[in-house]
Protein backbone atom coordinates (compact mmCIF):
# COMPACT_ATOMS: atom_id res chain seq x y z
CA UNK A 1 0.00 0.00 0.00
CA UNK A 2 1.49 3.33 -1.08
CA UNK A 3 0.71 6.98 -0.63
CA UNK A 4 -2.32 8.53 -2.33
CA UNK A 5 -1.59 10.47 -5.54
CA UNK A 6 0.10 13.81 -4.81
CA UNK A 7 1.36 12.72 -1.39
CA UNK A 8 4.91 11.49 -0.94
CA UNK A 9 7.52 11.31 1.78
CA UNK A 10 8.74 14.83 0.95
CA UNK A 11 5.21 16.15 1.51
CA UNK A 12 5.37 14.76 5.03
CA UNK A 13 8.83 16.26 5.60
CA UNK A 14 7.64 19.67 4.37
CA UNK A 15 4.61 19.48 6.65
CA UNK A 16 6.74 18.52 9.64
CA UNK A 17 9.31 21.27 8.99
CA UNK A 18 6.63 23.91 8.44
CA UNK A 19 4.74 22.89 11.58
CA UNK A 20 7.88 23.00 13.73
CA UNK A 21 8.84 26.44 12.52
CA UNK A 22 5.55 28.28 12.01
CA UNK A 23 3.16 26.73 14.50
CA UNK A 24 5.53 25.70 17.30
CA UNK A 25 8.10 28.48 16.85
CA UNK A 26 11.25 26.37 16.65
CA UNK A 27 14.33 28.09 15.29
CA UNK A 28 15.34 27.25 11.73
CA UNK A 29 18.63 25.76 12.99
CA UNK A 30 16.68 23.21 15.05
CA UNK A 31 14.49 22.33 12.06
CA UNK A 32 17.60 22.07 9.90
CA UNK A 33 19.10 19.61 12.37
CA UNK A 34 15.85 17.60 12.54
CA UNK A 35 15.77 17.22 8.76
CA UNK A 36 19.49 16.49 8.52
CA UNK A 37 20.24 19.36 6.14
CA UNK A 38 23.76 20.69 5.86
CA UNK A 39 22.57 24.14 4.72
CA UNK A 40 19.75 26.33 6.06
CA UNK A 41 18.83 27.24 2.47
CA UNK A 42 17.80 23.62 1.90
CA UNK A 43 15.61 23.75 4.99
CA UNK A 44 14.00 26.92 3.64
CA UNK A 45 12.72 24.94 0.67
CA UNK A 46 10.86 22.63 3.03
CA UNK A 47 9.15 25.29 5.13
CA UNK A 48 6.19 26.64 3.22
CA UNK A 49 3.87 28.75 5.37
CA UNK A 50 0.19 28.61 4.51
CA UNK A 51 -1.50 31.87 3.46
CA UNK A 52 -3.60 32.02 6.64
CA UNK A 53 -0.47 31.67 8.78
CA UNK A 54 1.28 34.43 6.82
CA UNK A 55 -1.74 36.72 7.29
CA UNK A 56 -1.92 36.03 11.05
CA UNK A 57 1.81 36.57 11.48
CA UNK A 58 1.77 39.79 9.47
CA UNK A 59 -1.17 41.07 11.54
CA UNK A 60 0.68 40.17 14.75
CA UNK A 61 3.85 41.99 13.71
CA UNK A 62 1.99 45.06 12.41
CA UNK A 63 -0.11 45.30 15.58
CA UNK A 64 3.00 45.07 17.78
CA UNK A 65 4.73 47.75 15.68
CA UNK A 66 1.74 50.09 15.92
CA UNK A 67 1.47 49.50 19.66
CA UNK A 68 5.15 50.34 20.19
CA UNK A 69 4.82 53.50 18.09
CA UNK A 70 1.66 54.65 19.85
CA UNK A 71 -0.14 54.95 16.51
CA UNK A 72 -3.67 53.79 15.88
CA UNK A 73 -5.50 52.84 12.74
CA UNK A 74 -9.07 53.89 12.08
CA UNK A 75 -11.56 51.09 12.56
CA UNK A 76 -12.80 49.39 9.36
CA UNK A 77 -16.26 50.86 10.09
CA UNK A 78 -14.94 54.43 10.02
CA UNK A 79 -15.37 56.10 6.64
CA UNK A 80 -12.89 58.79 5.75
CA UNK A 81 -14.15 61.85 3.96
CA UNK A 82 -12.19 62.74 0.88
Amino acid sequence: MGFPPGLDIHSLRRSYATHLQTELGFDVSFVQMQLGHEHASTTGIYTIAAPDYRSRELQRVLSATLERSGATLPSPDTKESR
